[in-house]
């Protein structure tokens, strides 16, 4: 572990070098403050006291602490109110109990069946033998699919055209409000932009309220909300309507763009890496007999699953994960006060080379040949970790692994030509220009 002063005194240059490359470009920055400082660093933020911590072992200390009400996730609150993200009430236990369980990994594989048909119908009409795509808002649009009939189900009309439009113009100002100059502006201050943000919160909060209405309306299925309805605790407690809504606002945020983004970073590893490729399509057809694929299926593909691990190492989607101070701590000499910003940067922990062996290499094989088994804890929390670790973990590895194998099984993909890939620090770890690839369509063995 790196020993540090408990001061870091940076010259007045450097201050505002530092500060620049965090506005400019947080993941370098990340790495910069890392190698010049050590694993925990005070941010050059101006007015606030946040600090990175980048080593496993006051990580773990980080996400330990049950409050998560960090500035990103507090701006969140206008619109998922007190969801399972933004919650700091004292009923935060209470709804996490509820929303497990339809969630655990046994209640998901219901889902499956559904998953995998609307894989392969989106993939049929996709129908991308030899094309260039961009494979960003492809899959944003199957994810959200996936995500709006795992919720709804075939009960109730929902618009996804407008709570897909909404939510991204939702995002567009949410980015312009934490990132861009309006970021130093008063929250009484009113620009066009806000004033678009609010219309987008009424929207969706409207689609969500009259979707929930029309549900108590209709009969008994195995959709989300529905089980999510009518889940209750030991004295019989319910959600109401309110606290419906918040949850499934939730899900909707965090449940889809998070999805796509490890499916989209995984299939440009895979093209970047054609024998990589080649051995999981061997992994596929040996193991894959029937379809649509069960839940006994995904155990015989490790590869396909180490895939997946090795795309969130390198290309976390929730690139960093903040919690509030809730008490004094001691961090290698640096006193935390109650209160103060603690950002874990998984672009950094998840690259570090003390605990990865060569850790800009796509390697899947480094989660089947032991490597890994000595990791220290906390040196890989793709889905966070502690008390508030991702309820829907489950969900997107198993969403994941069924259309990575629907794409992989019958098409080898390979790069567009002169394409890079440029990463905006945003909300979510997203490609600036997208992705360019190809897809070639294997002929039947």
């Amino acid at each position: 572990m790196n020993t540090q002063p408990q001061t870091v005194r940076r010259t007045l240059r450097q201050y505002f070098s530092e500060l620049g490359l965090l506005l400019e470009n947080p993941l370098s920055g990340f790495e910069v403050y890392q190698q010049r400082w050590g694993d925990v660093v005070p941010l050059p933020i101006p007015g606030l006291r946040a600090f990175q911590i980048t080593h496993p072992q006051q990580v773990g200390m980080v996400l330990k602490i049950p409050n998560r009400d960090q500035m990103a996730t507090k701006s969140l609150k206008d619109l998922l109110g007190k969801g399972l993200l933004t919650n700091q009430e004292d009923d935060w236990h209470w709804r996490r109990r509820i929303i497990a369980r339809p969630l655990g990994p046994k209640a998901i594989t219901t889902y499956i069946d559904d998953m995998c048909r609307l894989t392969e119908n989106w993939f049929t009409r996709l129908n991308p033998e030899g094309k260039e795509i961009d494979v960003t808002p492809e899959l944003m649009g199957l994810a959200f699919d996936i995500l709006i009939h795992t919720v709804f189900g075939s009960n109730i009309s929902i618009d996804k055209e407008s709570i897909l439009s909404l939510l991204e113009q939702y995002m567009r100002e949410f980015t312009l409000d934490n990132t861009g100059w309006r970021r130093w502006l008063p929250p009484f201050i009113v620009t066009p932009g806000r004033r678009q943000r609010r219309r987008a919160i009424a929207g969706m909060q409207g689609l969500i309220r009259t979707a929930i209405s029309q549900r108590r309306a209709a009969p008994e299925s195995d959709d989300l909300l529905y089980r999510l309805m009518t889940a209750q605790d030991e004295e019989g407690n319910s959600f109401n309507d309110e606290q419906l809504r918040d949850e499934l606002l939730t899900m909707i945020l965090a449940g889809y763009d998070t999805v796509a983004l490890m499916i989209g970073y995984a299939l440009w590893l895979l093209a970047k890496h054609s024998s990589i490729q080649e051995q999981v399509h061997e992994e596929l057809k040996a193991n894959i007999t029937d379809w649509p694929l069960n839940a006994n299926t995904f155990a015989k593909l490790p590869l396909l699953n180490a895939v997946l691990d090795e795309s969130l190492r390198l290309y976390p989607p929730a690139y960093i994960i903040g919690r509030e101070a809730d008490r004094e701590l001691d961090m290698e000499g640096f006193r935390i006060k109650r209160g103060d910003q603690l950002l874990v940067p998984l672009w950094v922990v998840h690259r570090d080379p003390r605990w990865w062996q060569a850790p800009g290499e796509f390697r899947p094989e480094r989660w089947l040949n032991g490597e890994t088994d000595k990791l220290p804890a906390n040196a890989f929390f793709p889905f966070g970790g502690g008390p508030r670790l991702c309820v829907g973990g489950h969900f997107a590895k198993l969403e994941g692994a069924i259309i990575l194998a629907t794409i992989l099984r019958q098409s080898r993909v390979s790069e567009a030509d002169d394409t890079q890939l440029n990463l905006l620090a945003s909300v979510t770890l997203r490609p600036v220009d997208g992705m360019r690839l190809r897809f070639h369509r294997r002929m039947p063995e």
